[in-house]
């Protein structure tokens, strides 16, 4: 499902620009459903992270509509940077804190990550 997405937005490159954005949202939004509904990894956290990683695309994607447009509305823009940035940056801090969980027995430095995480209760 990963390569089948990736080659549909490979492809989308070649159409006009007009459309790119159009098509690209109804492929991630599409494969995204997909993965909703067949949870592809064994894992329900790998499932998590390509769900995540999916929305954050999609925001980033739509959020360029809003930057073509000749409006100057100061705050909207303001709104969208913060929007794409704080998805984005979920997306990373997650990725990054399940990878440190799956390498907490390999490396020392992640042990205190996993000493962490319960404590805390993530």
């Amino acid at each position: 499902m990963n390569t089948l997405r990736k080659v549909l937005l490979v492809i989308i490159i070649l159409f006009p620009n007009s459309v790119k954005v159009a098509f690209s949202a109804v492929v991630i939004f599409t494969t995204a459903r997909i993965q909703l509904s067949i949870k592809p990894y064994k894992d329900p956290d790998n499932n998590t992270i390509e769900l995540l990683a999916m929305v954050a695309g999609l925001v980033t994607l739509l959020s360029t509509l809003i930057f073509n447009e000749e409006i100057t509305i100061s705050f909207l823009h303001a709104f969208f940077v913060f929007l794409v940035l704080a998805i984005n940056s979920i997306f990373i801090l997650e990725w990054t804190y399940k990878m440190m969980l799956t390498k907490k027995s390999k490396y020392i430095c992640f042990k205190l990550v996993s000493y962490l995480s319960i404590t805390i209760k993530f």
